[in-house]
């Protein structure tokens, strides 16, 4: 999930397997405000970043 999926107090989920996989989802108070925390310090796209050089768990192939 990418920082730019997370706006106007919800979770935006743009792709997926189906065309039914896309939605969006409420935040409430608390999470949003526990997102708004973590976002400050990021340096990273990802919300919840790889501990890798990319931030993405996905090997090259």
């Amino acid at each position: 999930m990418r920082w730019e999926d997370v706006r106007d107090g919800a979770l935006h989920i743009l792709y997926g397997k189906t065309e039914n996989a896309r939605r969006t989802i409420p935040m409430t108070q608390r999470v949003a405000a526990q997102l708004d925390m973590c976002q400050i310090g990021a340096t990273s796209e990802w919300v919840f970043p790889a501990p890798t050089a990319t931030g993405t768990s996905r090997s090259p192939r």
